[in-house]
């Protein structure tokens, strides 16, 4: 990973009660000095609801206000199909989004 770009690791379920501190989280990343990228490992995320899905979106729409990108990495199971099902997965991964072909 570039210089440039901020992690955060993600892991557990990720509903109405912690979209107030990812917010945060996220807020604070795009806003720090010479980040150009921000990447949120996703691979231990066992579930998200609609309320996460808003969140990044309006992350996303505020890096790209500020030149950032933010990208998700290796949703697995159900969360990757959520990403999938709403289309977010399209743009905040493009290189990796595919159809889940995994269990329903």
């Amino acid at each position: 990973m570039d210089s440039d770009a901020y992690l955060i690791r993600l892991s557990g379920e990720l509903d109405y009660a912690v979209a107030q501190e990812l917010t945060e989280v996220l807020a604070a990343s795009t806003g720090r000095s010479g980040v150009t990228a921000i990447h949120l490992d996703m691979a231990a995320v066992t579930f998200l609801d609609a309320t996460i899905i808003t969140v990044l979106v309006h992350a996303h729409q505020a890096a790209a206000r500020t030149g950032r990108q933010l990208r998700v990495h290796g949703p697995q199971g159900r969360a990757r199909r959520v990403l999938d099902l709403t289309g977010v997965l399209l743009f905040l991964s493009p290189d990796t989004a595919t159809p889940d072909t995994g269990p329903r």
